[in-house]
């Protein structure tokens, strides 16, 4: 490595990767490098001023070639290899895409010649510190009044003052999913932002709404409680709406009626943005969706099974069974018997799909969806 800095520094050579290490046919090690020959005869006198740039700490001109997480790589004279780790920028982590780019000019002060003839350099008590290029007005953190030029679908732009060019995506400005963002931020309406993040390469600020507050921090809707609600999506299993403007609802297609036959036709009379009024059945903190119902308020079946008087006895018809029970019908009502209400002990009750039984009927269903019966006694 000795041998190769002293060749690199004062020769025509440059290292174009890091150090190999090969066995020959005996089983030996060889450490191999890759040099680049500078046949102009430039390479030595770029190391010359990069040495007297370090003992006077001077600063040099670079173009930065690639823009790293937590460095930059620069060429000096477009030949030299230099990188500028992110301590040598600022001493804080920062985006430093925000700040540079490929191609861009910037001063360094060149500080060290690394193993394989790779510069070091910093970027501190230079102007091209990204310090220097924040100004007091636009700091992150500050507050900033900005009027909207244009609003698309998921972003907005402003102008903050009389040139300074702005920014904000949809997370930035509102809760909703649905909402157009040209409705809510109209073009030349002023409203205050606070700056988030700067983008010195395009010279544009990143703001969020100042006032912007969670919906569910102070959501008061309660279970039972019927709301309003415009129909923005269109799911396989359910239809998605919003309300103040970021409490997510969702409308089940199960939760459309009582009567698994009529779900397909009343989903079909449901578009989008047609306004439904809900009740709520179910409230997710975790999942943060409202869950609704848009089933009739008399449930069929709550009323037969109070017609049935105090014998609860009716004739099913037995439409098919599985390893859970029987499900059978009365008229269109769905009637499932429990494997355990079909025996009693090794007493099996005899019983052909298709033919209709007297059945009692003992309660509705929890989901209100069916009735529970069974073949006991008999």
């Amino acid at each position: 490595k000795k041998v190769c800095s002293i060749l690199l520094e004062f020769q025509n050579f440059s290292c174009i990767n890091n150090p190999e290490i090969y066995l020959d046919k005996d089983g030996r090690e060889n450490i191999c490098y890759c040099l680049q020959v500078d046949k102009s005869g430039d390479m030595a006198s770029d190391y010359t001023e990069i040495h007297e740039a370090i003992e006077q700490s001077k600063e040099v001109e670079l173009s930065i070639e690639h823009v790293y997480r937590d460095e930059l790589k620069c060429l000096y004279n477009g030949r030299l290899q230099v990188f500028i780790p992110m301590e040598e920028i600022c001493d804080q982590n920062i985006r430093l895409r925000n700040y540079y780019v490929s191609g861009m000019t910037i001063n360094a002060i060149p500080i060290s010649i690394e193993d394989g003839g790779v510069v070091k350099a910093s970027l501190k008590d230079t102007e091209s510190n990204p310090q220097k290029l924040i100004d007091n007005e636009y700091a992150v953190g500050n507050i900033v009044k900005a009027i909207v030029q244009e609003a698309e679908d998921d972003i907005v732009r402003f102008l903050s003052g009389s040139d300074k060019q702005a920014y904000a995506f949809r997370k930035d400005l509102t809760y909703s999913n649905y909402l157009f963002l040209h409705k809510l931020y109209p073009v030349g309406c002023e409203y205050e932002y606070e700056i988030i993040s700067i983008d010195y390469v395009s010279n544009q600020l990143r703001l969020s709404r100042k006032d912007l507050v969670d919906p569910w921090s102070i959501c008061d809707i309660k279970v039972g409680q019927l709301v309003n609600a415009t129909i923005f999506k269109i799911e396989e299993t359910y239809f998605a709406s919003e309300i103040n403007e970021g409490l997510k609802i969702i409308l089940p297609y199960s939760e459309l009626s009582w009567l698994e036959s009529e779900i397909d036709k009343e989903k079909k009379k449901i578009k989008l943005n047609t306004d439904l009024e809900l009740k709520v059945k179910a409230i997710d903190i975790n999942r943060r969706i409202i869950i609704t119902s848009h089933r009739p308020s008399d449930n069929p079946y709550q009323k037969l099974f109070d017609s049935l008087g105090t014998e609860k006895s009716a004739k099913v018809k037995l439409l098919k069974h599985d390893t859970y029970g029987v499900i059978g019908a009365i008229d269109n009502l769905k009637v499932f018997i429990p494997i355990s209400e079909t025996h009693i002990a090794n007493n099996f009750f005899e019983y052909k799909i298709g033919k209709e039984y007297d059945t009692i009927i003992k309660c509705v269903a929890d989901d209100g969806r069916s009735l529970i019966g069974t073949f006991k006694p008999f």
